[in-house]
């Protein structure tokens, strides 16, 4: 997982509680099989439609489009299956 001081990339987003700029570490960073990249969040089933999820969501897929990266928003509950993992996650 990519915490604040492991890597150099994080996404900048407004904060919709605070109205200030803050840096968004996603979870994963992954390089597919075809050379793209893919930025991957897992978020607890209950935080999928926070304001502040929404928010790093919005400008983690702006970013990807602009560099064409894809953006995944995953729910914990999903991707705790086995099956999930070895038929969904091999790009």
């Amino acid at each position: 997982m990519l915490t604040h001081g492991e890597s150099e990339f994080f996404i900048s987003y407004i904060d919709p509680n605070s109205q200030t700029v803050r840096k968004y570490f996603p979870d994963f960073l992954m390089r597919n099989k075809d050379g793209s990249w893919t930025m991957i969040e897992i978020k607890g089933d209950y935080m999928i439609d926070d304001t502040v999820t929404a928010a790093k969501a919005k400008y983690a897929q702006e970013m990807g489009f602009v560099n064409k990266m894809e953006y995944r928003l995953m729910e914990a509950s999903v991707m705790s299956t086995k099956f999930y993992w070895v038929n969904s996650l091999i790009l």
